[in-house]
């Protein structure tokens, strides 16, 4: 019968059962947080109603030549383009921006 055993002047670091609030374990690993109990959906990304009326958004944060897709679903309390209301122009006569398309439009929702 073979016992495995650890060989002499070899000791087992000590496990941690429990995770330290603020810290996140592993490496490449997916983790999920919500503010209200129940926020987040169970078996799925993008249901057709969220909880609580939020709406599901996903965003892309990675380039087109990397092997794995790195995505984060966020469940925001309105969508991003409604966003824009707050933003103000401001004059900056010889700097222009991606899509420069009018000098007198400014535009940060969407495009399309």
């Amino acid at each position: 019968m073979n016992i495995a055993t650890e060989p002499e002047r070899m000791t087992r670091a000590t496990s941690t059962t429990g995770t330290h609030p603020g810290y996140m374990p592993g490496f490449g690993n997916d983790f999920e947080t919500e503010a209200l109990p129940g926020a987040l959906p169970q078996g799925m990304n993008s249901p057709q109603r969220c909880n609580y009326g939020l709406y599901a958004e996903q965003l892309s944060g990675s380039a087109f030549t990397q092997p794995g897709p790195e995505r984060t679903w966020c469940y925001r309390i309105r969508p991003s383009v409604k966003h824009t209301r707050r933003f103000k122009r401001i004059e900056v006569p010889y700097w222009l921006t991606a899509p420069a398309i009018h000098d007198d439009i400014i535009s940060l929702g969407q495009y399309r």
